[in-house]
């Protein structure tokens, strides 16, 4: 798939976008806020996968200095 693919042409509904964002915050461990949920965030992978990455760079690190 590419990173341009329009999900919604694909089937991307209501009911796979909840199992999707479930599915990348338990991947991921992030909290996808509900002000991410829109059409624009799961209108292609490109969108989805930039939104995702965000996310995960505001989570700390779970390593540290010593």
């Amino acid at each position: 798939m590419r990173v341009d693919t329009d999900l919604p042409g694909h089937g991307l509904d209501s009911i796979a976008i909840v199992e999707l964002v479930v599915s990348l915050e338990d991947t991921y461990g992030i909290e996808i806020q509900d002000e991410k949920l829109t059409q624009q965030t799961f209108a292609t992978p490109g969108v989805l996968w930039s939104v995702v990455s965000e996310l995960q760079e505001r989570i700390p690190s779970k390593g540290g200095t010593a």
